[in-house]
């Protein structure tokens, strides 16, 4: 008597199969069935995942057939208009060339691709921080993550996919006080993550004179088509900030790959580094504890990368 097999036990097997994680013959010999009936298993479920692709691309042909005589109609109403409401047309321009930042207006960006946001250090690791004769306190990982995050929001907003290497400063239960997360990790994160975009972010620091002072984005220097996107996004990234911020230059390295920094060296999508000021420096360090010079930093970021993006998805 052949052994009664669960549909859902049968559908589960089979789609390991088809990813690839299982042989027929493992199944069979697993579930006590032959593989003919494995295979026949295997044969019905194809079958019906093409019938339900079927159905869903007749689906689509339909609504295309009612929605385009539609389109068609709202799109030569409007334009028959009469030229009297220019007020109310002027409006819908300025809505639809306007950035999300939570809102509701448009997005002149399309909302194609994938971002990878590194806050650098973070955990136990707090990186550079401000000298006490400033008389405030400024620590590199607490500001580098909340500019990563409202980057973050405006991507979202705006309907990019965003991944992030860390989330918060410390680990969940407080009990390791020596975590961080390796530049090695990061690297591996990011490259998981199959994100089109990676930067990092990080405040810089000079030990020995409080007057080195500035704003300063790296890449790493590979190929030539890697160069110039790199570079192009580098762009995309300095043109934002200095409109943004009023900052009159940030200074861009093509760095060598024996002197690059690892996360832009490893990584294979096109990765900046950018170094947001001097935290020794007690006019770039006060910049970073006012929140609207944060707010204008996140946004060029942000900016600056759906500019890149849109740009690369739009050829």
């Amino acid at each position: 008597m052949a052994r009664k097999i669960d549909n859902k036990v049968k559908i589960n097997n089979v789609k390991l199969i088809i990813d690839r994680k299982v042989t027929v013959e493992e199944v069979a010999y697993k579930l006590g069935v032959s593989t003919n009936n494995v295979r026949h298993w295997l044969k019905v479920y194809i079958g019906n995942q093409k019938k339900k692709r079927m159905r869903l691309i007749a689906g689509i042909a339909l609504l295309l057939i009612i929605s385009v005589p539609i389109i068609l109609f709202t799109i030569f109403h409007n334009k028959t208009k009469p030229v009297s409401e220019p007020v109310v047309q002027d409006k819908v321009a300025e809505e639809t060339t306007d950035v999300k930042t939570n809102t509701d207006k448009k997005s002149i960006y399309n909302g194609m691709g994938k971002v990878f946001i590194d806050p650098g250090h973070g955990f136990s690791d707090s990186g550079t921080e401000a000298p006490e004769e400033f008389g405030f306190k400024l620590t590199e990982s607490e500001v580098v993550l909340k500019i990563s995050k409202r980057v973050v929001e405006i991507l979202e907003a705006n309907d990019y996919d965003v991944v992030m290497s860390r989330t918060e400063n410390y680990d969940e239960k407080q009990e390791d006080k020596l975590y961080k997360i390796s530049l090695t990790e990061r690297v591996r994160l990011a490259k998981e993550s199959k994100a089109d975009v990676f930067i990092s972010l990080h405040i810089n620091a000079y030990e020995e004179s409080n007057n080195v002072n500035g704003y300063d984005l790296y890449y790493c220097e590979k190929d030539d088509k890697y160069n110039e996107e790199a570079e192009k996004f580098a762009n995309k990234i300095t043109d934002k900030f200095i409109k943004k911020t009023g900052i009159e230059k940030i200074r861009v390295h093509k760095e060598p790959r024996r002197s690059s920094y690892q996360v832009t060296r490893q990584t294979t999508m096109p990765s900046l580094l950018f170094e947001m000021g001097y935290a020794t420096n007690k006019e770039d360090a006060k910049r970073l504890l006012d929140d609207k010079f944060l707010e204008n930093i996140a946004m060029s970021i942000a900016e600056g990368i759906m500019g890149y993006l849109t740009e690369i998805y739009s050829m």
